[in-house]
């Protein structure tokens, strides 16, 4: 049995038409578009036989309302190796065409089995599965009363304007997985509020402690995401990674460094850094930031209201 990943390609790298090349122990398939524009990569390997059946699927009678019941394997580390080799490609490709190629959607490929024997037909009734992670994507209602309040006041506070153009970017950002540039947008709104215009770590640190409101919001905010188990143990292992204390003042500080962290990059560093391939491990942190930033906004806005962001769940599957 064979495992494929196929990810959408976006860009305008003329290719004129599909082709196929044994790299190792891949094999890579450019797709054309009828236009002749590279539309997808196609790359797959052998599967051990040791994990066949962890990619075996099934299909069974569904139970309560559900028609059927889909049972579809998987393999971390085999998609991890394939997803790595899309990365590789995307970057030299990125490069060599001076820009052309804007992406290659490693993140939401659709997976294939693809069956070499008899057997493997049988283990895998399933041949394809598509998916896409995203956010809750829920529309948010606005009352009529309180709509207008916000369009009446809107330019009552204009010193208010670019920190929350600020806060959408970093929403934007964060819905796209992009962790480390949503985080900054957050930061900045904090930096703004808080800092006073102090930029050396024992100043802001200084300026972020004064302030009664900012502890009060980033007390809650810590307080809410240790909360929920998978936030818990993000937090929790990058506050013992920095070295700092899990508590309010020990935030300001891990903030302050992860802010460092993602404004530097050295391959020969040990401590981990913002790339634009690993950017999960900075979603809790994130997600904590705009939670402090986006309150600090709300107890600004003319109009009350509760601030509650759309993304506080986990990204699924679609």
């Amino acid at each position: 049995m064979r495992y494929a990943l196929k990810a959408a390609v976006r860009g305008t790298v003329l290719i004129g038409e599909s082709i196929s090349v044994d790299a190792g122990e891949f094999q890579i398939r450019l797709d054309a578009h009828p236009s002749g524009l590279l539309k997808s990569v196609f790359i797959s390997l052998q599967v051990p036989p040791d994990k066949v059946a962890a990619l075996s699927s099934s299909v069974s009678p569904g139970r309560g309302a559900a028609i059927v019941s889909l049972k579809i394997g998987g393999d971390r580390e085999l998609r991890s190796r394939l997803v790595t080799q899309l990365q590789i490609l995307e970057s030299h490709l990125g490069f060599v065409t001076g820009g052309a190629l804007i992406s290659i959607d490693w993140a939401n490929p659709d997976e294939e089995f693809i069956p070499e024997t008899e057997e493997d037909q049988g283990n895998v009734p399933i041949r394809s599965v598509s998916y896409e992670r995203a956010y809750d994507k829920a529309p948010v209602r606005i009352p009529s009363p309180i709509l207008k309040d916000i369009i009446k006041n809107a330019g009552r506070n204009p010193e208010l304007t670019v920190p929350q153009a600020f806060f959408r970017e970093g929403m934007n950002f964060f819905r796209q997985f992009r962790y480390a540039l949503a985080f900054y947008h957050f930061y900045f709104i904090l930096e703004d509020f808080f800092a006073h215009g102090k930029s050396s770590q024992a100043g802001a640190l200084a300026e972020f402690a004064r302030s009664a409101e900012l502890n009060t919001i980033s007390t809650n905010s810590l307080a809410l995401l240790l909360q929920e188990p998978r936030h818990k143990k993000a937090l929790t292992d990058l506050f013992a990674r920095e070295g700092c204390e899990l508590s309010t003042t020990g935030l300001y500080s891990l903030l302050f460094r992860v802010r460092g962290d993602l404004h530097h990059y050295s391959s020969r560093s040990t401590t981990s850094h913002f790339t634009p391939f690993d950017q999960a491990e900075f979603e809790s942190i994130t997600l904590l930031a705009m939670l402090i930033s986006g309150q600090a906004l709300a107890n600004r806005e003319p109009v009350k209201f509760t601030f509650t962001p759309v993304t506080m769940g986990s990204p699924g599957s679609a």
